[in-house]
Protein backbone atom coordinates (compact mmCIF):
# COMPACT_ATOMS: atom_id res chain seq x y z
CA UNK A 1 0.00 0.00 0.00
CA UNK A 2 1.11 3.74 -0.88
CA UNK A 3 0.97 7.54 -1.84
CA UNK A 4 0.36 8.35 -4.61
CA UNK A 5 0.73 11.72 -6.48
CA UNK A 6 0.22 12.46 -10.45
CA UNK A 7 2.04 15.84 -9.81
CA UNK A 8 5.43 16.05 -10.59
CA UNK A 9 7.82 18.24 -12.94
CA UNK A 10 11.91 18.68 -13.38
CA UNK A 11 12.04 18.87 -9.85
CA UNK A 12 9.55 17.05 -7.01
CA UNK A 13 9.22 17.28 -3.25
CA UNK A 14 8.04 14.91 -1.62
CA UNK A 15 6.88 15.22 1.93
CA UNK A 16 4.92 13.22 4.56
CA UNK A 17 4.42 13.72 8.04
CA UNK A 18 4.67 11.56 11.37
CA UNK A 19 1.23 11.00 12.28
CA UNK A 20 -0.22 7.32 12.59
CA UNK A 21 -3.58 6.08 12.88
CA UNK A 22 -4.32 2.10 14.19
CA UNK A 23 -7.01 0.90 12.48
CA UNK A 24 -8.68 -2.75 11.78
CA UNK A 25 -10.80 -4.05 8.74
CA UNK A 26 -12.40 -6.50 7.67
CA UNK A 27 -10.84 -6.07 4.02
CA UNK A 28 -9.25 -9.17 2.89
CA UNK A 29 -4.98 -9.12 2.18
CA UNK A 30 -5.27 -9.88 -1.58
CA UNK A 31 -2.92 -8.51 -4.73
CA UNK A 32 -4.29 -5.56 -6.08
CA UNK A 33 -7.27 -5.33 -3.06
CA UNK A 34 -7.69 -2.34 -1.31
CA UNK A 35 -7.82 -2.21 2.26
CA UNK A 36 -10.86 -0.03 3.76
CA UNK A 37 -10.71 0.48 7.63
CA UNK A 38 -13.58 -0.64 9.33
CA UNK A 39 -12.44 2.16 12.51
CA UNK A 40 -9.43 3.86 13.12
CA UNK A 41 -8.17 5.57 15.68
CA UNK A 42 -4.93 8.60 16.48
CA UNK A 43 -2.09 6.19 17.76
CA UNK A 44 1.38 7.28 18.49
CA UNK A 45 4.44 5.02 19.29
CA UNK A 46 4.19 3.16 22.61
CA UNK A 47 0.13 3.21 22.01
CA UNK A 48 -2.12 0.14 22.31
CA UNK A 49 -5.50 -0.05 19.91
CA UNK A 50 -7.52 -3.06 21.50
CA UNK A 51 -9.87 -4.18 19.19
CA UNK A 52 -13.40 -4.78 21.55
CA UNK A 53 -16.00 -5.72 19.03
CA UNK A 54 -16.57 -7.72 16.23
CA UNK A 55 -17.16 -3.87 14.51
CA UNK A 56 -13.69 -3.69 14.40
CA UNK A 57 -14.33 -0.76 17.31
CA UNK A 58 -12.20 -0.42 20.29
CA UNK A 59 -9.69 2.21 22.70
CA UNK A 60 -6.17 3.29 22.27
CA UNK A 61 -4.58 3.33 25.62
CA UNK A 62 -0.55 4.54 26.65
CA UNK A 63 0.92 0.85 26.79
CA UNK A 64 3.51 -1.57 24.75
CA UNK A 65 6.34 -1.11 23.26
CA UNK A 66 7.91 2.93 23.20
CA UNK A 67 8.88 2.35 19.52
CA UNK A 68 5.91 1.00 17.98
CA UNK A 69 2.34 0.74 17.51
CA UNK A 70 0.73 -2.57 18.79
CA UNK A 71 -2.60 -3.57 17.98
CA UNK A 72 -4.39 -6.18 20.30
CA UNK A 73 -7.34 -8.43 19.27
CA UNK A 74 -10.15 -9.26 21.86
CA UNK A 75 -12.77 -10.53 20.12
CA UNK A 76 -12.96 -13.96 18.06
CA UNK A 77 -13.35 -12.19 15.06
CA UNK A 78 -10.54 -12.26 12.51
CA UNK A 79 -9.84 -8.69 11.52
CA UNK A 80 -7.05 -7.56 9.28
CA UNK A 81 -5.08 -4.44 11.18
CA UNK A 82 -2.26 -1.71 10.50
CA UNK A 83 -1.19 1.85 10.34
CA UNK A 84 -1.95 4.45 8.13
CA UNK A 85 -0.40 7.54 8.07
CA UNK A 86 -1.55 10.95 6.98
CA UNK A 87 -0.64 12.78 3.58
CA UNK A 88 -2.66 15.94 1.89
CA UNK A 89 -5.61 13.97 1.14
CA UNK A 90 -6.10 12.59 4.85
CA UNK A 91 -5.12 8.79 6.45
CA UNK A 92 -3.77 5.85 4.22
CA UNK A 93 -2.67 2.56 5.24
CA UNK A 94 0.49 2.13 4.74
CA UNK A 95 0.95 -1.58 5.87
CA UNK A 96 -1.42 -4.53 6.66
CA UNK A 97 -1.43 -7.98 8.54
CA UNK A 98 -4.26 -10.53 9.62
CA UNK A 99 -4.63 -10.50 12.98
CA UNK A 100 -6.98 -13.55 15.39
CA UNK A 101 -8.23 -13.61 18.71
CA UNK A 102 -5.91 -13.01 21.50
CA UNK A 103 -3.02 -12.05 19.43
CA UNK A 104 -0.38 -8.85 19.16
CA UNK A 105 0.69 -7.06 15.87
CA UNK A 106 3.23 -4.85 16.44
CA UNK A 107 4.03 -1.93 13.76
CA UNK A 108 7.26 -0.32 14.03
CA UNK A 109 7.57 2.32 11.34
CA UNK A 110 10.97 2.54 9.23
CA UNK A 111 12.52 5.27 7.72
CA UNK A 112 12.46 4.13 4.28
CA UNK A 113 10.64 5.08 1.28
CA UNK A 114 10.26 3.29 -2.20
CA UNK A 115 9.70 5.33 -5.65
CA UNK A 116 8.33 3.98 -8.51
CA UNK A 117 6.44 4.87 -11.31
CA UNK A 118 2.80 3.27 -12.58
CA UNK A 119 1.13 3.84 -15.57
CA UNK A 120 -2.42 2.55 -14.43
CA UNK A 121 -4.00 4.66 -11.77
CA UNK A 122 -3.65 2.84 -8.18
CA UNK A 123 -5.92 3.87 -5.50
CA UNK A 124 -4.05 4.19 -2.12
CA UNK A 125 -4.76 1.46 0.27
CA UNK A 126 -4.34 -1.14 -2.01
CA UNK A 127 -1.87 -4.14 -1.96
CA UNK A 128 1.19 -3.85 -3.71
CA UNK A 129 3.27 -7.06 -3.72
CA UNK A 130 5.21 -6.38 -7.06
CA UNK A 131 7.19 -3.38 -8.45
CA UNK A 132 5.20 -1.89 -11.39
CA UNK A 133 8.45 -0.70 -12.86
CA UNK A 134 12.13 0.06 -12.20
CA UNK A 135 11.92 1.41 -8.09
CA UNK A 136 14.55 2.63 -5.94
CA UNK A 137 14.88 2.35 -2.25
CA UNK A 138 15.75 5.16 0.04
CA UNK A 139 16.82 4.96 3.79
CA UNK A 140 16.04 7.89 5.50
CA UNK A 141 17.25 7.16 8.79
CA UNK A 142 18.75 9.89 10.64
CA UNK A 143 18.30 12.90 7.97
CA UNK A 144 15.54 14.80 6.73
CA UNK A 145 15.96 15.05 2.85
CA UNK A 146 17.81 13.26 0.17
CA UNK A 147 18.09 13.68 -3.54
CA UNK A 148 17.42 11.19 -6.30
CA UNK A 149 17.24 11.43 -9.92
CA UNK A 150 15.08 9.92 -12.71
CA UNK A 151 15.60 9.58 -16.54
CA UNK A 152 13.94 6.99 -18.85
CA UNK A 153 16.99 5.85 -20.16
CA UNK A 154 19.17 5.16 -16.94
CA UNK A 155 16.07 4.87 -14.65
CA UNK A 156 16.79 6.38 -10.52
CA UNK A 157 20.22 7.73 -9.55
CA UNK A 158 21.32 8.27 -6.43
CA UNK A 159 25.44 9.06 -6.84
CA UNK A 160 26.10 5.31 -5.75
CA UNK A 161 25.72 6.18 -2.24
CA UNK A 162 24.71 3.14 0.56
CA UNK A 163 21.66 4.87 1.60
CA UNK A 164 19.62 3.36 -1.32
CA UNK A 165 19.66 0.75 -3.71
CA UNK A 166 17.94 0.12 -7.10
CA UNK A 167 15.03 -2.27 -7.27
CA UNK A 168 13.57 -3.73 -10.82
CA UNK A 169 10.53 -3.85 -11.94
CA UNK A 170 8.77 -7.30 -11.03
CA UNK A 171 10.80 -7.58 -7.71
CA UNK A 172 9.19 -8.42 -4.63
CA UNK A 173 8.48 -5.54 -2.73
CA UNK A 174 8.05 -7.19 0.69
CA UNK A 175 11.13 -8.31 2.24
CA UNK A 176 12.27 -4.91 1.09
CA UNK A 177 9.49 -3.68 2.97
CA UNK A 178 8.03 -5.05 6.16
CA UNK A 179 10.98 -6.26 8.23
CA UNK A 180 10.46 -9.29 9.94
CA UNK A 181 10.39 -9.58 13.67
CA UNK A 182 13.64 -11.48 13.89
CA UNK A 183 15.35 -8.37 12.20
CA UNK A 184 13.73 -6.25 14.54
CA UNK A 185 15.05 -7.97 17.53
CA UNK A 186 18.32 -7.83 16.10
CA UNK A 187 18.42 -3.84 15.46
CA UNK A 188 16.67 -3.84 19.08
CA UNK A 189 19.99 -5.77 20.26
CA UNK A 190 22.35 -3.41 18.34
CA UNK A 191 20.97 -0.48 19.47
CA UNK A 192 21.24 -1.48 23.20
CA UNK A 193 25.02 -2.46 22.41
CA UNK A 194 25.42 0.81 21.15
CA UNK A 195 24.59 2.82 24.25
CA UNK A 196 26.82 1.05 25.97
CA UNK A 197 29.46 1.31 23.36
CA UNK A 198 29.10 4.73 21.88
CA UNK A 199 31.89 4.44 19.72
CA UNK A 200 29.85 2.17 17.42
CA UNK A 201 27.97 4.15 14.22
CA UNK A 202 24.63 4.92 14.62
CA UNK A 203 21.77 2.55 13.21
Amino acid sequence: MWFRTDSFSQATQVNWRVDYQAYSSRSEIIPNGQIVASAAYPADLGNTFTIESPRGTGSVTQAGDARAITIHNNVETRFSCGISQKNDAGYAPICALPIFNGFDDVFVPVEKVLLMFATDEVNTGTVILKAYSPAVLVDLTGVTTRTVNYSIDKKWSWGGAPWAHAVAGGEDLVPLLIESSATLEKLRSNTMLERTQPALAAL
